[in-house]
């Protein structure tokens, strides 16, 4: 038996857009917040961010909205009684977005 591929040769893949989702579920919302998963339940029970269970989901799995994510860790970068922003949280928040990969593929959609 040969050690080389003799039949015929197989195309690559096309590679398809990718688009972070909005709705993120519990594990990776916690892996992109950095925030712990019982945290981030409180924080949805709370109102603090949006997140609910998931009507979808037979198990009663969280869901949680990116936005809301991105926002609530904004807003902890903002002195409350000055108001000025850090600028340090604000460039370690971009670099986390930049490096946060979902399933493999980072926001661009590269893997």
């Amino acid at each position: 038996m040969s050690p080389y591929p003799t039949g015929p040769m197989k195309q690559p893949m096309a590679t398809k857009p990718y688009i972070l989702p909005r709705w993120l579920k519990l594990k990776d919302a916690a892996t992109y917040s950095a925030i712990g998963v019982n945290r981030l339940v409180a924080l949805a029970e709370e109102g603090t961010v949006r997140g609910f269970k998931d009507p979808d989901s037979g198990r009663g799995d969280w869901i949680f909205d990116r936005d809301s994510l991105d926002a609530y860790r904004e807003s902890q970068a903002v002195d409350g009684e000055s108001g000025r922003v850090n600028e340090r949280v604000m460039e370690i928040l971009a670099e986390r977005k930049c490096r946060f990969s979902f399933r493999g593929r980072t926001e661009t959609g590269k893997p």
